[in-house]
C-alpha cells in the first residue's frame, strides 16, 4: 500500500469501515494522509507553474489536477 498512489476517497472510506483493528486503522489513515499530502504538494507546484509570471516546464505535476479529481471521485486511468 505504501508503494501505491493510495486509495480514492470512496474506497478509503470503505476500507476504514472494514478495518476492525485500531492499529491497522491508524496505519491506513497515516499512509493515506501521506499520499494526499504528496498530491497536494504536486497541486501547489502545478498552480505555481500555471502563473503567467512563472516560466518553467511542467513535470509530473501537470496531471496532478486530474489525479486529484480521480482520487475524490474514484475514477481510474489518470496516472
Amino acid at each position: 500500500f505504501e508503494q501505491s498512489d493510495g486509495l480514492c476517497l470512496p474506497h478509503f472510506r470503505k476500507a476504514l469501515l472494514f478495518t476492525r483493528d485500531a492499529a491497522n486503522a491508524r496505519l491506513l489513515l497515516d499512509v493515506q494522509r501521506q499520499k494526499w499530502q504528496a498530491l497536494k504538494s504536486e497541486l501547489e507546484t502545478f498552480m505555481h507553474k500555471m502563473d503567467a509570471h512563472y516560466h518553467e516546464a511542467m513535470g509530473a505535476e501537470s496531471t496532478s489536477w486530474l489525479r486529484a479529481l480521480a482520487r475524490l471521485a474514484g475514477e481510474e486511468g489518470f496516472e
